[in-house]
């Protein structure tokens, strides 16, 4: 079974620990416990040291499967941070999961929940009333749902999202590159990153961003996801676009109406 462990983090992970320049970013360091060291990097939009508490939006951003936490933008935050919005001033922290960047210890899904729990406590401890948006990008979806399920977020913003261990047992392109052992694989997958059955316990507001003809992971399992989702939906769809494709002019107004909808329906909830 802990080869099968080993497959199924070599199939799914690509971690890297090359130097890359943060830019403004600041790195901050998480403890997981006495010998391992999470690094998150955290980019900021709007005065945050003169904004009130009640003012603030916290961002959590978890990368997707080659992921860095050093390239984090502040993206969503600039979207709702500002005149005429709920926030004057956000925070954006991008975990590096361990093995990632000079995140210590060895990158495993295995690894995930305890990382993602020690991620979630620290923010919370440091920022306990503010607001909080949790993004995840393909792979990062997985750790976003596990906290949309257990923890008190108040927003969710997912691209790309996998059911990873129906995937990986279902799709054809798995089996035959395990020799028929697809299945066995995508059940080393934790049960605690069922993303389906984290959905269907998740009750905050969330939008989904569909890339129309991803290739990695084919919106017919995206919409697994969607489909049992427990809380208000909103879906985003890149016309014609692959994975990693961007959006293209003429869906940006679109788009910053969906991103529009999630902040309101955000507020609105908390106020209730």
């Amino acid at each position: 079974m802990s080869l099968l462990s080993t497959i199924a983090d070599r199939l799914i992970l690509c971690p890297s620990t090359d130097p890359i320049d943060p830019g403004e970013n600041r790195r901050e360091l998480i403890f997981d416990s006495d010998d391992v060291e999470i690094e998150a990097w955290v980019s900021r939009h709007g005065d945050f040291d003169s904004a009130s508490a009640p003012k603030r939006l916290i961002v959590l951003k978890i990368p997707g499967t080659g992921g860095r936490g050093e390239r984090a933008s502040v993206h969503p935050a600039e979207l709702m941070v500002g005149p005429g919005k709920a926030f004057e001033a956000s925070e954006v922290w991008t975990l590096n999961h361990r093995g990632y960047g000079r995140s210590t210890g060895p990158a495993s899904l295995k690894n995930f929940v305890s990382t993602i729990e020690s991620f979630w406590d620290f923010i919370q401890a440091r920022f306990p009333t503010e607001t909080k948006l949790v993004t995840g990008n393909s792979l990062g979806c997985v750790s976003a749902l596990y906290l949309s399920r257990h923890k008190p977020i108040d927003g969710l913003l997912l691209r790309n999202p996998p059911p990873l261990q129906q995937m990986i047992s279902t799709r054809p392109r798995y089996n035959w590159w395990s020799f028929g052992l697809a299945k066995f694989i995508g059940n080393q997958v934790p049960d605690l990153l069922d993303s389906i059955n984290n959905a269907y316990m998740t009750s905050c507001p969330a939008l989904f961003v569909t890339s129309e003809k991803d290739r990695v992971v084919p919106p017919k399992y995206q919409r697994q996801i969607m489909d049992v989702y427990l809380g208000k939906t909103k879906q985003f769809i890149i016309e014609r676009a692959d994975h990693h494709h961007g959006i293209p002019g003429h869906q940006e107004n679109e788009y910053l109406a969906a991103v529009a909808w999630l902040h309101q329906v955000m507020i609105a909830t908390d106020e209730t």
